[in-house]
Formats: C-alpha cells, structure tokens, sequence
C-alpha cells in the first residue's frame, strides 16, 4: 500500500480511538526511543501489513499490533483472545460475516493479501483466537501476532521496500497533556533522526493529530 494510502486509512482507523495522534513510518529503534519519552502516557506499535484480497464486501487490513494497541483501537476481543502463535487472527464479526464464517473461537478463516511492491500474493490459512466488535464501520483489521511477522520476514522485508519512511512501525500515542501536539512530537521524532517535514524524504515520519480529539 502507497505511504499516502497506508495513512488515510489509518486516519480513518484512529477515528475510533482514544489516541491522541498517529506517528507513522517508524524504524523499530525509533520506535523504542519514541515509546520512552515521557511526553507519552501511552505508545501503542501498529505495523500495517497489506490490504485482504479476499473479503466480499469489506476492506480489511492485515495488521500487526501489541496489547497497548488494542486498548488505544478499542480492538480488544469481547471473546477469545489476541494472537500469540503465526497461524492465529483476531478479527471483527463484521469480517466473519462477510467471509461467511461461522462466529467462533478456532474456525479457520483463509487470509489472502497481494505485496504491492512485487505484485507477489500470498495464501494463509489462519485460526481465530479472538473475536472484536468494529468502532469505526469504515475499518477493519485483521490482527495477526508478533510470531506471524517473524515466520513470514521477508514477505514484510519485500513490504517495507514499497514504504517511504523510516521504517514500518506506527505508533498511536496518548499524551500527558495535550498541549501542541504536533509540534512537541515532531520535534522528537527530528531529534531521533526522523523528518516530519517532507513526506518524500528518505525518513520522512509522519505526525498526524487525531481529528476527533485535537
């Protein structure tokens, strides 16, 4: 998915979050060095993977994201739980019904996404650990784990070539205080080497204040 892409629709994601703004194309030590900062009461990690090909009617993302995430997406499972081996998802009831599969624990749901930096698709037949109801109806995601990431390296190598930025890691952060949010973030992420002046440039981070809070 195009930088520009990635972000509208995590934009329209963050409308259903308690975030106070999104923080997008990080490297994973930026990332590190952005959730330590004391400015932040919160830091979620949200790596965006690539758009389901094979939903009916919904658009779904594949996506990675940690514990904090969830709670800052109101992503948590109302059933089940979030993903710990490579073969689990956490999904919406929205997207098992358009994917005509029955609501529960352990039913199997094949999960298809095409890299558009290499054209490449890729099948995954994947089991479901945890169920959620959707905040936002424009979005949905399908949560995968840490483990998946790692089994399938360089499928998200063959990812972040098609990225600008830094590197592919999201944060949503929740500030102490809200106090100029954008120009208190991109000033951090100018001092760990990002820049959130020029979307072209080679570490270009993008710094976006949530709309329905700022």
């Amino acid at each position: 998915m195009g930088a520009s892409g990635t972000l509208e629709y995590s934009m329209a994601k963050m409308m259903g979050s308690s975030a106070d703004a999104l923080v997008q194309g990080l490297s994973e030590e930026q990332f590190q060095q952005l959730k330590e900062n004391a400015m932040f009461e919160k830091v979620g990690c949200w790596i965006p993977v690539e758009i389901m090909t094979n939903t009916n009617r919904r658009v779904a993302e594949v996506d990675y994201a940690d514990q904090t995430q969830l709670e800052i997406r109101m992503l948590t499972p109302r059933t089940g739980s979030a993903p710990q081996k490579a073969n689990e998802v956490l999904v919406s009831a929205n997207i098992l019904k358009d994917l005509n599969i029955e609501e529960k624990i352990g039913a199997e749901i094949p999960v298809e996404l095409k890299v558009r930096q290499s054209g490449q698709v890729y099948h995954f037949d994947m089991v479901v650990s945890g169920i959620y109801d959707t905040p936002n109806e424009k979005s949905e995601s399908v949560i995968v784990s840490k483990a998946f990431l790692e089994e399938n390296s360089e499928m998200m190598s063959d990812i972040a070539q098609g990225r600008v930025g830094c590197g592919i890691y999201t944060a949503d952060v929740v500030m102490r205080d809200n106090y100029m949010v954008k120009d208190r973030i991109s000033e951090l992420v100018r001092n760990i080497g990002g820049n959130p002046d020029d979307v072209n440039a080679a570490n270009a981070v993008r710094v976006a204040p949530n709309p329905i809070v700022s």
